[in-house]
């Protein structure tokens, strides 16, 4: 899977188990956005996850950062089925009134099951 990100964007893989194989750095100077200009390609960082089935793949905004980091929020995506995007809630609530300057800001997830 061909993969870029920007700034404070960041591209994540894990295999089946959650265990980080590639996390994006999400750094960059200076700061940068996607609007169509040409220059801003300097910024991008980008690569080639070899995945394998059960992998999962993780897209996402700074907001997401401590939450990728947290073996209990990584413990989710382990059991990937249908309720997993009510756990994901609860445990971003719960987060966000624990520790709302790491888990309360702008944040945006997408996540895939290879």
């Amino acid at each position: 899977m061909y993969w870029a990100s920007i700034c404070d964007a960041f591209a994540a893989h894990f295999d089946k188990d959650m265990n980080v194989k590639f996390i994006s750095s999400g750094l960059c100077s200076p700061y940068a956005v996607i609007n169509g200009e040409e220059r801003m390609t300097e910024y991008l960082e980008k690569g080639v996850f070899d995945l394998k089935e059960g992998d999962r793949v993780f897209i996402f905004t700074d907001g997401f950062e401590h939450y990728v980091k947290n073996n209990n929020f990584l413990k989710n995506f382990k059991d990937w089925n249908d309720n997993l995007e009510k756990r994901i809630g609860e445990f971003s609530k719960e987060m966000n009134h624990k520790d709302p300057e790491n888990y309360g800001h702008e944040r945006s997830l997408i996540a895939v099951l290879v």
